[in-house]
């Protein structure tokens, strides 16, 4: 199989050298490697690249030279995709070829050199940190940049010093991969050489000392980040998530200042930074966004939409920033609230029950107060902040002609209800016309599991008419167990009460599964 294997690397069949190679690969026999071996100066470049890749596998030295020739030159094998490149190749040999890649940072060949740099990045060993600060100084752009990166790769500190020499690079390319290798180390010595940067005549390197003073994220920076924030250099979005990142609160006039940039993604990145910086005197000026858009006074249907959309996307960014600022924002967002005529207040809603804190709880009581469709939303905050507080106003909510606010009260009174609130329930059971909402009342009685409902259980099962009803109150009654059983055993003696309710009853008995409740079961059935 060797041998003929061997002959087909020769073959003028794509297929079959590479069908050869893989044959070779996996024989365990001294030849095939030697073969291998050999192949690496085959006059055909396809087979060339796709041995040195094989062999990069298993750590072969050999290839190394090979791979960066294939590379240099910028050949892709077709089927690449499923063998891996000869850049993957490279990294997964690991730290057995540095050496021949510090050896290639002083190959004649500027792109040899270049990917000597690259590969030595990524496999990120510290020990090519002194080469790679000489090919800082490489007479090719390309070599030097490729340096920088790569150092910002590795990540070591002692790089920085002439990484900030770079920054004064006569090439533009060089300066900025500095720029982000200083921000990938966040060494604080990098500081005044990145805000120097800010003020570069290119604008991808003001992009990456903004990034990197973001990454650094010492607060000395923001005045100048300020700056650049209030000019018009093009990265204004960038220099306000850099703000965000650094997190200080003597950010925030500016970065309000920018909720009224013209670009939206100025305005978002912002809004962003304001959340992360996590300053309660930010939330007035958010929340005075959310009227930066008035789409009732739209008439066009195209401009209507497209600005719902943008009020959409808005409001959500401030909603979420807001509730980063969280337990601090709370105050402002319950002044808002009692802005009648404010139609944002549905927002504040939703935002308040995401914080969470129970000290909105009494404010979002006096929404249930309102007649208008703020109610179920302030149900709905109700529900997510979970405090028992609120538990007399929700019941108080059982009360309301709307079934939609009825039916969130119950899903809050589940949450957070305990037996204070059995009495409020019971009468619901009774009263409401709502099938829907006596069903729920009665598995939030078994839930409670307080035995002063009892009684008012079997009612509904002795008088209410609709059979889910009938059957979520046994369940309710099943779940009591013992304490119903008494009152369940008098309700089969009940002669006013039909044979078909009796027969609900006396199943309850047999669940609950007590020698006395099961006494009352047989008897009942033998008697039958």
């Amino acid at each position: 199989m060797t041998k003929q294997a061997i002959e087909r690397l020769d073959s003028a069949e794509s297929h079959d050298r590479m069908s050869a190679i893989e044959t070779l690969t996996k024989l365990d026999h001294p030849l095939a490697y030697q073969t291998l071996i050999e192949a690496l100066r085959h006059p055909l470049l396809d087979v060339r690249t796709r041995v040195a890749i094989r062999l990069a596998q298993v750590k072969e030295t050999k290839a190394i030279s090979i791979l960066l020739e294939v590379i240099r030159d910028g050949y892709r094998d077709e089927n690449s995709i499923l063998l891996g490149s000869p850049d993957k190749a490279l990294r997964q040999m690991g730290n057995v070829a540095i050496p021949d890649l510090l050896e290639a940072l002083h190959n004649n060949d500027k792109s040899i050199r270049r990917c000597a740099a690259q590969a030595l990045g990524e496999i990120g060993d510290a020990i090519s940190v002194p080469e790679l600060l000489e090919a800082l100084h490489d007479e090719d752009e390309n070599v030097r940049e490729s340096a920088a990166q790569a150092l910002g790769e590795i990540g070591d500190a002692i790089s920085v010093p002439e990484l900030l020499k770079a920054l004064h690079d006569e090439d533009e390319n060089v300066r900025e991969s500095a720029a982000k290798a200083l921000g990938r180390i966040g060494d604080n010595s990098a500081l005044p050489g990145l805000l120097e940067a800010l003020y570069d005549n290119y604008v991808n390197v003001r992009m990456e000392a903004t990034e990197a003073l973001g990454r650094i994220g010492d607060a000395s920076a923001v005045p100048d980040l300020l700056k650049s924030l209030s000019g018009d250099g093009g990265i204004k979005h960038v220099v306000a998530k850099a703000l965000g990142r650094i997190g200080d609160a003597s950010a925030v006039p500016g970065l309000l200042e920018a909720l009224n940039d013209k670009d939206d993604e100025v305005k978002e990145s912002a809004i962003e930074a304001l959340g992360e910086i996590g300053d309660a005197t930010a939330v007035l000026g958010l929340l005075e966004l959310l009227n930066d858009v008035d789409i009732n006074k739209v008439f066009d249907t195209k401009n209507r939409i497209e600005l719902q959309l943008e009020y959409l996307a808005l409001s959500n960014d401030v909603a979420n920033t807001l509730v980063k600022i969280g337990d601090a924002a709370v105050p402002d967002l319950v002044d808002a609230l009692h802005r009648k005529n404010w139609n944002k207040r549905e927002k504040v809603i939703e935002i308040l029950g995401d914080i969470g804190n129970a000290a909105a709880v009494p404010d979002l009581l006096e929404i249930l107060r309102e007649e208008s469709f703020l109610r179920k939303k302030a149900i709905e905050a109700i529900l997510k902040i979970g405090d028992a507080a609120a538990l007399p106003g929700v019941l108080e909510a059982l009360k309301y002609n709307d079934l939609d606010v009825r039916k969130m009260a119950i899903k809050a009174l589940m949450k957070i209800g305990d037996a204070t609130v059995v009495p409020g329930l019971l009468e619901a059971l009774k009263n409401d016309k709502d099938s829907f909402v006596r069903i729920n009342v009665s598995e939030l009685l078994g839930k409670i599991g307080d035995t002063t409902a009892v009684s008012g259980l079997l009612e509904a099962i002795k008088n209410d008419g609709d059979q889910e009803v009938l059957r979520s109150a046994a369940r309710a009654l099943v779940k009591m167990g013992d304490a119903a059983v008494p009152d369940l055993i008098n309700a089969l003696q009940d002669e006013k009460i039909s044979t078909r309710r009796k027969g609900i009853i006396a199943n309850s008995l047999r669940q609950i599964g007590t020698p006395e409740a099961l006494a009352a079961f047989n008897t009942r059935y033998h008697n039958k």
